[in-house]
């Protein structure tokens, strides 16, 4: 009876554990099962990512290849860099003038052993630049002159830095230092090597703040606005030298711009500014000069002393191969001599005719020639030039009192001077330009200055 009992007790024991083992078995089961579900959840998650991944690789790609590239040009308008939607563009530019001035009669003061000329080589502009557009709104330009040094190129300096935004089509603003609105072309000449004489009595470049556009489809261009006010025909400064500024401005009409007219070319213009000029006598007047950059009148210790009026009307022309270009040039300037102040005019003007032998077109640009000089089998374009331009001075400047310029016969100081020039410009290229003058000026007033006779020749490089 005794051994029955325990034997009973270990077969309870044993279907005990073996009823509860059942239940444990299935839930290890079902965990099983959602593991493997959650597992197979996430791989199907995690293929569904990778083809959405590639789906948007593949629709990049394609956006980067369907969209147009960005350009980097390098051709005969020089050398850029510009995005694809054309917002953003960098230009690098340059000018580069090697000059030779050969005079050919008499150098020196009549009677006297003292030089007025000089024979000489120089670099007459080496300017390299920058120029861009930002944002498809905001342009930008910086210019260095790294040219040696006369009346208007002088030593390494800062030839234009200006900013402009252009608000809309027919409203832009700029600032910064860049040419003058007053004259036609300040700082430069189109035609000849040097400036006619309207440039020596009308500022080159100014710092200050200008407003400019075109209405009318282009038949009215302005710029307006408010400067420093610099002295006459120079870029070389750097600061105001007085508390005087500014304001000056120009029209230009473009009467039948668009048409098929023969008068399509033709271009009226007036430039003007009133400033308010004193101070120091070094800083405040510019001594003009000759077309061989030699001194014709100096100023001496003559100071400006109040308002200055300048007035400059314009007319050009170009149509095909021909171009003409007339302007005029009034000022009146007040000055002090000793304690005495007075009002000093001086008028200048010039008239110029343009011809490209070779049929091209000639714009206010230059030309560019059909086919670039190629050796021994073209020539590229060339163009002859005449050119007459005057200047008369004040005759209060050399009035027989104290202080009053020197003037014949006991100086070179001119009270005018006229000049006859004719010449022949090469446009080998867009790029490569040769170009020879010939002067010849005649002086008023000075008995001792000879007359100057002079051969100017350049090569310039621009693109």
């Amino acid at each position: 009876m005794s051994s029955r009992i325990p034997l009973a007790l270990l077969a309870a024991g044993v279907m005990s554990l073996f009823a509860l083992e059942q239940p444990c078995a299935r839930a290890q089961d079902a965990d099983r099962e959602e593991i493997r579900q959650l597992r197979e959840q996430i791989r199907l998650l995690d293929a569904k990512l990778r083809k959405l991944e590639r789906k948007q690789e593949e629709k990049e790609r394609r956006a980067v290849a369907d969209s147009p590239p960005s350009v980097v040009s390098a051709d005969g308008s020089g050398f850029s860099m510009e995005s694809a939607d054309k917002r953003y563009r960098l230009a690098l530019k340059a000018l580069v003038q090697v000059d030779h001035r050969l005079f050919l009669n008499d150098k020196r003061i009549r009677g006297t052993e003292t030089p007025v000329a000089q024979n000489t080589f120089l670099l007459r502009r080496v300017r390299p630049a920058l120029a861009g557009t930002l944002g498809g709104i905001f342009d930008f330009t910086i210019v260095s002159e790294l040219g040696a040094g006369d009346a208007t190129s002088s030593s390494a300096r800062v030839q234009d830095a200006w900013i402009s935004a252009r608000l809309t089509s027919t409203l832009a603003i700029k600032a910064g230092k860049f040419t003058s609105p007053i004259a036609l072309e300040a700082g430069t000449s189109r035609h000849f090597i040097e400036a006619p004489f309207v440039n020596a009595i009308l500022p080159n470049r100014d710092i200050g703040v200008e407003f400019m556009g075109t209405i009318g489809d282009g038949r009215v261009a302005y710029r307006v606005g408010g400067y420093n006010g610099s002295r006459n025909n120079t870029a070389d400064f750097a600061e105001d030298v007085d508390n005087g500024k500014s304001i000056a401005g120009r029209l230009t009409f473009n009467p039948f711009i668009g048409t098929d007219g023969g008068l399509k070319g033709l271009s009226l213009g007036v430039g003007a500014g009133v400033s308010r000029e004193e101070g120091d006598p070094a800083g405040t007047l510019e001594d003009p000069v000759t077309n061989g950059q030699q001194t014709l009148l100096s100023y001496g210790s003559l100071a400006a002393d109040g308002r200055h009026v300048r007035i400059s009307p314009s007319a050009s022309y170009y149509s095909g191969p021909v171009s003409l270009v007339a302007e005029y040039a009034w000022t009146r300037q007040r000055l002090l001599r000793g304690a005495t102040g007075f009002d000093a005019k001086t008028r200048a003007w010039r008239a110029t005719i343009g011809h490209v032998l070779t049929g091209e077109e000639s714009t206010p640009g230059g030309v560019t020639p059909r086919v670039n000089f190629l050796r021994g089998e073209s020539w590229g374009a060339f163009e002859i030039v005449v050119r007459i331009s005057g200047i008369d001075f004040d005759d209060d400047l050399f009035a027989p009192d104290a202080g009053a310029l020197p003037n014949a016969p006991t100086s070179i100081n001119s009270t005018g001077a006229t000049a006859y020039g004719t010449g022949i410009n090469w446009f080998m290229s867009r790029n490569l330009i040769f170009l020879v003058n010939y002067e010849y000026t005649d002086f008023d007033g000075s008995t001792l200055r000879p007359a100057e006779s002079a051969l100017f020749s350049r090569a310039q490089l621009r693109f």
